[in-house]
C-alpha cells in the first residue's frame, strides 16, 4: 500500500517523527515515487520503520543502512521533469 505526500507528512508531524517537511524529500523513478525522511538517529529510524510497517506502508529497511534516513514509497505524482 502507498501513501500520498499529502497525507504522510502530517502523520509523520502528528506522531512526533519530524516536525516540519523540510526534512523530507522525493524522487520520482518512472512510475514509482519514494519519500526519503531524514531522521535525528538510528532509534527514531527504527522506531519510523516499525510505525509504517503497522499501517502497512511498506519501508524499505534495507535502504541505506547504517543512516538515519527511511524510504518509503509515495503515490505517483507529476515530479520535476516528468515530462523529459
Amino acid at each position: 500500500m502507498t501513501i500520498s505526500k499529502k497525507r504522510l507528512i502530517p502523520l509523520l508531524i502528528d506522531n512526533g517523527f519530524i516536525e516540519s517537511d523540510k526534512v523530507v524529500s522525493y524522487e520520482a523513478f518512472g512510475k514509482k515515487v519514494f519519500a526519503f525522511i531524514y531522521l535525528k538517529d538510528m532509534e527514531t529510524r527504527s522506531r519510523l520503520e516499525r510505525f509504517l510497517k503497522d499501517r502497512k506502508l511498506n519501508p524499505d529497511t534495507r535502504y541505506s543502512p547504517g543512516h538515519p534516513i527511511v524510504e518509503v514509497p509515495v503515490s505517483y505524482f507529476k515530479a520535476w521533469h516528468w515530462d523529459e
